[in-house]
């Protein structure tokens, strides 16, 4: 006896799988978001973010596995190695005539940096790091600003 479930005569089943008729999810999405209002629409970078200096969160450290008070220092990039391979190519490959032998960038893109709090546990003296968002100005233990975004 034949199946008689919804077929056509190649035999193509025409059942639950099939694809919805109409606009594709992300054009409808795009679309709404499109006629919001850019009051509600999400900020890409605050333009003031103020940090208090100790937060409770949680610890990864042997010693402690719970939530414990982190002081909270904000990260910078070490001093770079002059002996480092290519800083060492680098120098190498400057000396003598030719002039710049390297393109040097000037196309920067970006305004604001992201912050990355570096967060210590005051317990067992273990040290993580969080990135943050995009912020023109971060402050840390500041008085508290009638404006800007506090955490």
């Amino acid at each position: 006896m034949k199946d008689r479930g919804r077929t056509n005569g190649a035999g193509l089943d025409f059942g639950v799988a099939t694809r919805r008729r109409g606009r594709p999810r992300d054009l409808i999405r795009r679309d709404l978001w499109n006629r919001m209002d850019t009051s509600s629409k999400r900020q890409t970078s605050a333009t003031m973010v103020n940090m208090p200096k100790e937060r409770r969160t949680f610890c990864k450290g042997k010693k402690c596995q719970k939530h414990t008070v982190h002081k909270i220092t904000q990260y910078k990039a070490g001093k770079a190695s002059k002996y480092a391979q290519g800083a060492r190519r680098y120098n190498d490959k400057q000396k003598g005539f030719g002039g710049q032998t390297k393109p040097v960038f000037h196309k920067k893109a970006k305004t604001t940096k992201k912050v990355t709090l570096r967060m210590e546990c005051k317990e067992c003296k273990t040290k993580k790091q969080l990135p943050m968002k995009r912020t023109k100005h971060f402050e840390l233990g500041e008085k508290k600003k009638s404006t800007g975004h506090q955490y």
